[in-house]
């Protein structure tokens, strides 16, 4: 049976357009068309995805709502609980579906005791636009990964005009468009040299809106989930705010921009990434993305050859998925009898790693590395206790080692590129002779460590501790410095550090 509150005042408060002061803050007065409602429900960017009906809807917009761009019903559960449903097909720009949005959790605030969340397939888009879904999503502040970026002519063409006449942007894209020049003079942002990491448009923290969601999310994601649609999932996992079901994402870390290639014959369209994001924890999106913590592959007798009787019992005829929608349910169920089952995913104190099982797991990370398949799994090594590890001339490009203690230890002639070892502690470490480009140090004990003839390009010092470490012959180029302890450093000379970024 429809709830009272469903039934009579759905159509009133989902046609109410809320004004969001964090949306109020973007022009966002020329919408981009929306994608095209595709039939296809395995095409990216589709209306309708392939994702079962929870249970038979009792409640979906009204046909001349103006639910333009979502896909969006109430189901009510066997066990009686009311789940809310919104499919985000893309992140494209467009104030009507942001108004629409910022109805519909209050709505579902009201009237459900669980939202589900559709990004399977989700190509991405304006990363604004989805900082203003986000903020309905939230009820404290989030900080966005910082990015690494290209600095293109038009980039700098437009910081330079807004500098000249600063009071039409907000102090937040002011102080941006003062990055871009400040890193273009420091001939950062060009070629493969890119900036040292800043907040896309001035944004550092995306605050919570008036009215937000604050009951439990599930985030459906695909392989085939990218972009704006990953970042959502990294701040959102980041804040313990939602779980994440289904598979790891694309892995598409950054932002893109259409180019054309003048050819002899037609001209050929593409286009470039031209930023990389990190997560705060020091994580990189590119080429890795973000994992789920339910995990669910397709079983084809389970799944793909099952009718599905709700979409049956309302007029459609597609084949549903059984055993993905008994899997989720069960994540569902779970969160709304007890919504610290987010929580309960991500222990912040795993149990120690045992020996043997350290060695399985590396191993398990070196033939991550060699097949970079979505079949095969990263290794993640956080809160590893582990001093003295010998782990020199290994391949362990891309390993996370985040709050660990690995003081002592051997990482001569090592790969560590793209590594993160935020807030570990590393004392007396050697890292001689190892790729460390792009690691990621933030807030590490890096006391006494040496690092001489070490590649440290576009590596992340800061807020680390450096004190009485050795640099000697290191390539420091596009390092980054800012807030870190450099008391008694050998070989961080004035030369050593100009190519350097201190902040």
């Amino acid at each position: 049976m429809v709830s009272s509150s469903v039934e009579g005042n759905s159509d009133k408060l989902l046609l109410e357009l809320a004004q969001e002061p964090f949306a109020s803050k973007f022009d966002m007065s020329k919408p981009v068309a929306v994608s095209a409602l595709l039939p296809a429900p395995f095409d990216l960017g589709s209306f309708e995805s392939w994702v079962p009906y929870l249970g038979k809807p009792i409640w979906r917009p009204p046909e001349h709502s103006p639910a333009e761009g979502y896909f969006t019903y109430v189901s009510e559960l066997s066990d009686g609980a009311r789940v809310g449903y919104v499919r985000i097909p893309d992140y494209n720009t467009n104030v009507d579906r942001l108004r629409f949005f910022s109805s519909l959790t209050q709505f579902f605030e009201r009237d459900t005791q669980a939202m589900v969340i559709d990004q399977v397939g989700n190509p991405g888009g304006s990363m604004i636009f989805m900082y203003s879904i986000l903020s309905h999503l939230i009820q404290e502040p989030v900080e966005p990964p910082p990015h690494t970026i290209t600095i293109w002519e038009e980039d700098l063409e437009e910081a330079t005009q807004a500098l000249k006449n600063p009071s039409n942007d907000r102090n937040e894209k002011i102080s941006y468009f003062r990055r871009i020049v400040s890193e273009h003079s420091a001939g950062r942002g060009k070629g493969d040299r890119p900036t040292t990491p800043l907040f896309l448009s001035g944004i550092e923290q995306v605050p919570p809106s008036n009215n937000p969601y604050t009951k439990p999310i599930v985030v459906l994601n695909s392989s085939l989930t990218m972009s704006a649609g990953e970042f959502l999932s990294a701040m959102l996992k980041e804040s313990n705010r939602a779980v994440f079901f289904g598979e790891g994402t694309r892995g598409a870390g950054g932002c893109v921009r259409p180019v054309t290639y003048s050819s002899s014959v037609i001209p050929l369209f593409g286009t470039l990434t031209w930023t990389l994001g990190r997560r705060t924890n020091g994580e990189f999106i590119e080429n890795v993305g973000i994992d789920p913590d339910v995990s669910y592959e397709i079983q084809a007798e389970e799944d793909i050859r099952s009718e599905d009787p709700y979409r049956s019992a309302i007029g459609f005829s597609m084949s549903g998925f059984q055993g993905y929608r008994a899997a989720l349910l069960d994540v569902v169920s779970n969160l709304v009898e007890d919504p610290s089952f987010v929580f309960a995913q991500r222990p912040n104190d795993p149990a120690p790693i045992q020996n043997t099982e350290f060695q399985s797991r590396l191993e398990a990370h070196r033939a991550w590395r060699r097949s970079r398949s979505k079949t095969s799994t990263r290794e993640r090594f956080d809160f590893l206790d582990r001093a003295d590890v010998d782990l020199s001339s290994d391949d362990l490009a891309f390993i996370g080692m985040t709050n660990s203690n690995l003081r002592g230890s051997d990482f001569r002639n090592s790969k560590l590129s793209f590594a993160n070892f935020y807030r570990s502690n590393l004392e007396s470490s050697d890292f001689s002779s190892a790729d460390l480009a792009c690691c990621f140090f933030k807030g590490a004990n890096l006391k006494c460590c040496s690092f001489r003839d070490a590649d440290l390009r576009k590596a992340v010092f800061q807020g680390a501790d450096l004190r009485g470490s050795d640099f000697s012959g290191a390539n420091l180029q596009d390092s980054v410095f800012k807030g870190a302890v450099i008391t008694d450093a050998v070989g961080l000379t004035d030369d050593q550090l100009k190519t350097a970024y201190r902040g």
